[in-house]
């Protein structure tokens, strides 16, 4: 997996098509880009990523290394009118950016989907984020358990409400904060800046 990250972070760099895409997402940074080690696969290192090819990538980064590597569709279709395309591959049943487990000290913010963690860092939140907007699990609610402040920062449609119930259900003491509608944090970033999203927060 490190060696798939690294080449395809290289491959990033190298690519106007995928570095458009990330600017209109508030992402065409140093910051973003290599803090969070994007890339984009333009030929892929292994056979089972052959199928990602053309997609941007996002390592699942911790202490120890790269755990897992998501893959995003950047083309210009709706990509659930199409079978057996999904936005985002693979899923997976783990938290990203645990950093911020690291980082945060009183507050954590949660949520979903690794783009609007990342620009949630970029504003110096150390949030944690779902892959799904379906899945919480109880042994991510004990890694929150020595935080006194959890924010669950929710998309107003129903899977962004049926989400933060679901992180409620099981960290009792989180609040939750809804974002407007039509809006998640990364266009709330893109669109409005990041004033904006920091007084979303509050």
């Amino acid at each position: 997996m490190e060696e798939a990250a690294r080449t395809y972070h290289e491959s990033l760099l190298e690519n106007e098509r995928a570095a458009l895409y990330l600017d209109r997402r508030g992402l065409w940074t140093d910051e973003a880009v290599d803090g969070f080690r994007l890339g984009y696969v333009e030929e892929p290192i292994l056979d089972e990523h052959e199928h990602y090819r053309g997609r941007i990538s996002i390592p699942y980064l911790t202490p120890a290394g790269v755990s897992t590597i998501k893959f995003r569709c950047i083309k210009d279709h709706d990509c659930k009118g199409i079978d057996r395309h999904a936005k985002y591959l693979p899923g997976n049943d783990l938290l990203y950016n645990v950093q911020a487990l690291h980082d945060a000290d009183e507050r954590i913010y949660v949520l979903e989907g690794e783009f609007n963690a990342i620009v949630m860092e970029l504003i110096g939140c150390p949030t944690l984020a779902t892959g799904s907007a379906a899945k919480w699990y109880p042994h991510w609610t004990r890694l929150l358990e020595s935080y006194p402040e959890v924010v669950v920062v929710r998309d107003p449609d129903d899977a962004g409400k049926a989400f933060a119930k679901k992180v409620r259900d099981q960290v009792s003491w989180a609040r939750v904060i809804e974002m407007p509608e039509g809006e998640d944090p990364n266009s709330i970033y893109v669109n409005y800046g990041p004033d904006e999203l920091e007084n979303r927060l509050t």
